[in-house]
């Protein structure tokens, strides 16, 4: 809530207009709805604030952005994480789940299938981050960067 990268509103480079949450929902937080209960799991990864809701007795998943039909993944925003992703793709695959409703796309009829490799390739991007992160051995590049800086003449002190 109020996170302007969440919102969109850094992205898109538009002013940030303030607003109240009538209802704040946190994981596992239940909303009654009638004949249906939502459960609300947080899944940050996508983004910080990304839920699902889940409806135990008809067994229906609503993922948002979390994953897609297919068990596609979303994109990663600036408030999002992939070790975040990582984890969060797990809570909703131990559910059992009949159906699945993504925010965009196919409705997933294969929900445990596609929930499976939702989670074997965000493991696989995680490794894949891994092994960037590895290749720019950033801490050599960062004892190169702390030899030029000490190099420099110090400023003259000011008095």
């Amino acid at each position: 809530m109020q996170d302007e990268f969440v919102m969109m509103k850094k992205y898109f480079d538009l002013p940030a207009k303030p607003f109240y949450a009538d209802i704040w929902l946190e994981g596992d937080t239940m909303i009654v709805l009638g004949n249906y209960t939502l459960r609300t799991l947080y899944t940050p990864g996508h983004c910080s604030g990304c839920i699902c809701l889940y409806e135990p007795d008809h067994r229906l998943l609503f993922t948002g952005d979390t994953v897609l039909g297919g068990g596609v993944l979303s994109g990663i925003f600036a408030s999002g994480s992939i070790s975040d992703y990582v984890n969060s793709i797990q809570r909703p695959s131990d559910l059992r789940v009949e159906e699945f409703y993504p925010g965009h796309g196919r409705i997933s009829t294969n929900p445990q299938e596609d929930l499976q490799k939702a989670v074997e390739d965000s493991r696989t991007i995680m490794e894949e981050s891994k092994v960037l992160f590895e290749a720019l051995d950033t801490k050599a590049s960062f004892a190169r960067l702390l030899s030029a800086v000490r190099k420099f003449p110090k400023p003259p002190q000011r008095s």
